[in-house]
């Protein structure tokens, strides 16, 4: 897998408000290619629930979904913009725009891999740390126990403490701003 690093040009984030309430906003886009296929994922944080996302990238093409990601193939190098409008429920909507170069030129051969190096469990307490090609400096970690608790923002070690004996699928993800992102799981069982 080819991953080519992209130069972002701007960011803009359109963000509507009802009265003194700010309805939605763009965490982070990443745009990632992969030979000429080009994927972008948002992360965005809404009042209300999403009802669809509609992307329309600057070669003309377009797609509406119900998934924060989108797959395009770019033929030819240059600039591009990528615009995503989030619809939500009772008819709010935000629109969000980013616009990236694509230039073969600049090449990177991170592969994007997360991957747990340390899991120790004892009693209810879990220790993990994961390791992540390229030892990216600016990586957010979420970190999600499986117990339903809310996910957790940090970096790449967790100590964690579950209450009740059980089974439960640890998810850990990143994303890397303009960059790289990928997740791994594993399933524990508590007795």
């Amino acid at each position: 897998m080819k991953v080519f690093k992209l130069i972002p040009i701007a960011l803009l984030a359109l963000v509507y408000s009802c009265g003194d309430e700010q309805v939605c906003e763009v965490n982070h886009i990443n745009v990632v290619i992969d030979d000429k296929k080009v994927e972008v994922f948002a992360s965005i944080q809404a009042n209300d629930e999403v009802e669809q996302y509609n992307w329309k990238f600057s070669d003309g093409f377009s797609e509406a979904s119900i998934n924060p990601w989108v797959s395009h193939t770019i033929i030819q190098d240059g600039n591009y913009v990528v615009e995503l409008q989030v619809d939500l429920d009772h008819g709010n909507s935000c629109v969000f725009t980013e616009t990236f170069e694509v230039d073969h030129a600049t090449i990177n051969t991170d592969t994007c891999d997360i991957n747990i190096v340390k899991w120790e469990l004892s009693g209810l307490d879990l220790e993990v740390e994961v390791e992540i090609d390229g030892n990216p400096s600016d990586v957010d970690v979420y970190w999600d126990f499986g117990d339903g608790s809310a996910k957790i923002l940090g970096d790449e070690e967790a100590d964690y403490q579950y209450l009740n004996n059980g089974t439960y699928n640890v998810t850990i993800e990143y994303a890397i701003p303009y960059g790289c992102s990928d997740s791994t799981n594993r399933i524990i069982v508590i007795d």
